[in-house]
């Protein structure tokens, strides 16, 4: 695994570690609330929250990935704060699937992509 370095591997490569940053950013948009994104980040296998929490502040990444690895730390952490009392679901005529597009350049590892898509598949996300 690599995240620049910072979980292990990968030296220091900053770019690929704001690169997940961002790829990891927009995942979240697909859960309905952090609890969810929790629970689809442990699928993963690696503890995400402690990496944030790092690279939020770390002195080589730039502003954007610092403020989103901060985005992502905030809604992965436990919040003692008690569920709304209204109902706040949708309703089933109005439910909606997840839908992502990926993309990748040609002189990229494929293969990360395929089996990104593989595992969002697996998560319920076109």
């Amino acid at each position: 695994g690599g995240f620049g370095g910072i979980v292990g591997g990968g030296g220091q490569d900053m770019e690929s570690a704001e690169y997940a940053i961002e790829a990891l950013q927009l995942l979240s948009f697909v859960s309905e609330n952090d609890a969810d994104l929790r629970q689809h980040y442990k699928v993963i296998g690696v503890d995400i929250l402690p990496l944030m929490k790092r690279l939020a502040t770390h002195p080589k990444l730039s502003k954007d990935a610092k403020q989103g690895a901060q985005y992502l730390k905030n809604r992965l952490e436990e919040k003692s704060v008690p569920p709304p009392a209204v109902d706040t679901s949708i309703p089933s005529e109005m439910a909606y699937k997840k839908h992502l597009m990926l993309s990748y350049a040609w002189g990229c590892r494929k293969e990360l992509v395929v089996s990104l898509h593989e595992q969002l598949t697996s998560l319920g996300v076109e």
